[in-house]
C-alpha cells in the first residue's frame, strides 16, 4: 500500500509538472483566441441589432462558457493519460486504467480504499475543478481589463 501511495505522489507531481510546463505555453494563445472569441461574439450581436451593452454581457458570457468547456475537455483528454500514467507498473491498457483508477481511489475496496469507482469520482472532480478555475480566472482578468478601461477613460 505504501509502494503505492508513493507510485501515486510520483506520478501526481510529473502530471502537474507536465500541466504547469503546458499551461505556461499554451496560456497567452488561450488568452488570446478566448479574447477574439468575445470580440467576433460581439460583432455578431451588434450586427443583428443588439445594442452595445447587451452584446458585451452575451459576449463574455460566451467567453466564459468557451473556457469552461475548453479546461473540462482538457481534463477529460488528459484525465486517461494520468490514470494510465498512475496504473502504468501493473501493466499497459485496461490494465494499467483499471490498476490507476483503483490507485488514484485510496486502493481496492477489499484493503479499504474506494477502489475503481474513487478514482473516476476523484478524475471527475479534478476535471470539474479545472473547468471551474478557468472560468474563474477568465472572470476575473475581464474584470481587471475592465477596471483599468475605466481609469483610462
Amino acid at each position: 500500500m505504501i509502494a503505492e501511495k508513493d507510485e501515486v505522489r510520483v506520478a501526481a507531481t510529473q502530471a502537474l509538472t507536465f500541466l504547469k510546463k503546458l499551461t505556461k505555453a499554451t496560456g497567452k494563445a488561450v488568452g488570446q483566441t478566448l479574447d477574439r472569441v468575445e470580440v467576433e461574439t460581439k460583432k455578431i450581436c451588434e450586427a443583428r441589432g443588439m445594442s452595445a451593452a447587451d452584446a458585451d454581457k452575451v459576449a463574455k458570457g460566451v467567453k466564459v462558457v468557451t473556457a469552461v468547456t475548453g479546461a473540462a475537455i482538457g481534463c477529460a483528454v488528459a484525465a486517461p493519460a494520468v490514470i494510465a500514467a498512475v496504473g502504468g507498473s501493473a501493466g499497459a491498457g485496461a490494465v494499467a486504467v483499471t490498476h490507476g483508477l483503483a490507485t488514484i481511489g485510496g486502493g481496492s475496496v477489499a484493503v479499504g480504499g474506494a477502489g475503481m469507482a474513487g478514482g473516476l469520482a476523484v478524475t471527475a472532480g479534478a476535471s470539474a475543478i479545472a473547468g471551474g478555475a478557468a472560468g474563474v480566472a477568465t472572470i476575473k482578468r475581464d474584470d481587471k481589463k475592465d477596471k483599468e478601461n475605466e481609469k483610462l477613460q
